[in-house]
């Protein structure tokens, strides 16, 4: 299904889309808001927990992954390095 949803990304990239959702009755720019303020949320609470010390900055970033992969957004190659 990779190589599937790869070229769909490239040729949705090269071309003009149009995706319609008649039955859909939300605010796309406020839902992608609401959802960015949560995950931003969700974030800013890993990094202020006062229990985790300096050496547990690894803990930290592994927390956020965390939080990026729950919600399917890509944290890119680095994070299996």
């Amino acid at each position: 299904m990779e190589l599937y949803e790869e070229i769909w990304q490239d040729l949705c990239s090269r071309h003009k889309v149009r995706l319609d959702f008649p039955e859909l009755d939300v605010n796309l720019e406020e839902a992608t808001g609401s959802f960015c303020y949560q995950l931003l949320c969700e974030i800013r609470d890993i990094l202020r927990d006062e229990t985790l010390d300096d050496a547990d900055c690894f803990d930290k970033i592994e927390k956020i992954v965390e939080i990026f992969e729950a919600h399917n957004l890509s944290t890119g190659s680095r994070h299996d390095c």
